[in-house]
């Protein structure tokens, strides 16, 4: 009597419900790992915002009146002085690029924000409002102002 060896592998129908159920899977953790990657990019610019802000403010305090107003992405030397070297030539977390308001076009006497903002995700500026401020883009110290697309701005005096 012959004896058949049993036939090894999955069928179709098995490897079918597989990768169903590898797909329904991944799209359940597509929202967590975009959280997560949001609640990155607010952390690392909050941080990078404070750094930037209190430059601001020691240059302030060292030399008796804020940095000149200069386009996004450049400083006064002295400025950079109290960053690291490379903090006003790469692109912030949110993307764009670092900015000194003084001159009022924000309405505000002192800004640290961001200009050249490609685009502008503004559910992650309220995420980062939660997170230093008051929440609301509009008033508070950190403030989305209108002008060049939509602008985020730390106000540090009014």
């Amino acid at each position: 009597m012959r004896l058949s060896k049993p036939k090894g592998g999955f069928s179709i129908i098995e490897l079918v419900v597989i990768v169903m159920i590898i797909g329904i899977l991944s799209l359940l953790s597509i929202p967590t790992i975009k959280a997560a990657r949001d609640q990155t990019l607010v952390t690392a610019f909050t941080n990078d915002l404070h750094q930037f802000s209190g430059a601001i403010q020691t240059y302030a305090t060292a030399l008796g009146a804020y940095p000149p107003d200069s386009p996004p992405g450049s400083a006064d030397d002295q400025l950079k002085e109290y960053l690291p070297a490379d903090f006003m030539n790469r692109r912030t977390p949110i993307g764009g690029l670092w900015d000194v308001d003084t001159a009022g076009a924000a309405g505000v006497t002192a800004a640290a924000g961001v200009g050249n903002l490609e685009k502008l995700d503004v559910e992650l500026i309220v995420r980062i409002d939660f997170a230093v401020d008051d929440g609301n883009v509009v008033t508070g110290n950190f403030r989305l102002f209108p002008f060049g697309g939509g602008r985020p701005y730390w106000i540090i005096e009014e």
